[in-house]
């Protein structure tokens, strides 16, 4: 199996791994190592839109730097399989 079409998150003894920067990396739910998976693929561009909404929303001296994790942490869950799952159940 190639590496496109390996994986990306392996279930395992009731965690779930994924591969972070070349690091296998253990997750205690799907969801956290889908959006670990989609941010490592897709975080510059993230971090970017991130940073950017937050300028925007003048939220640079008021914790700029967690809610840019927050709003990064959302545009992955967004990415992700489990968001299509979450919307399939609704």
């Amino acid at each position: 199996m190639s590496n496109e079409t390996a994986p990306k998150v392996i279930p395992a003894f009731g965690k779930f791994l994924a591969n972070i920067n070349g690091n296998v990396v253990t997750f205690d739910t799907e969801g956290e190592a889908q959006s670990a998976v989609v941010i490592e693929e897709q975080g510059e561009e993230f971090t970017a839109r991130a940073v950017a909404y937050c300028a925007a929303r003048e939220y640079a001296d008021k914790n700029a730097a967690a809610k840019t994790r927050i709003v990064m942490d959302f545009m992955a869950f967004e990415a992700s399989p489990v968001a299509e799952e979450v919307e399939e159940t609704e």
